[in-house]
């Protein structure tokens, strides 16, 4: 699959992957998580199930949605594996200037949102 990106910016990176903030053909801002451990089904199927856990928790509050995602039938790099999903503000600076009552009711939020998935 051919995605139409511009502007890619690496702007994080973890064990499994890569986070690239992305333009698309309109214009509009986007962040894209791609596979990048390749070599790795077990890499794949973490990737897989984190898609999966995050379009059943979609409608949560705090839950980042997936705009678009990509689950090729076998890793290769003819056929990236990735979703894209908003472009956010890490949590860290989102917190950073908050008074302590935002900062206890974003705190108990998360806390029932996490309540409600058990």
């Amino acid at each position: 699959m051919k995605l139409d990106w511009k502007n890619k910016e690496l702007i994080g990176r973890g064990g499994n992957g890569k986070v690239y903030r992305i333009e698309n053909s309109n214009g509009d801002f986007f962040a894209v998580k791609v596979l990048t451990r390749l070599n790795s089904s077990k890499a794949y199927k973490r990737f897989r199930d984190e898609i999966n856990v995050l379009n059943q928790l979609e409608n949560l509050d705090g839950v980042i949605k997936i705009i678009e995602f990509n689950l090729p039938e076998k890793i290769n790099k003819g056929d990236t594996a990735y979703y894209v999903m908003p472009l956010a503000i890490r949590l860290e600076d989102y917190l950073r200037n908050k008074r302590y009552e935002q900062f206890y009711s974003i705190i108990f939020n998360t806390s029932r949102n996490f309540s409600t998935i058990t």
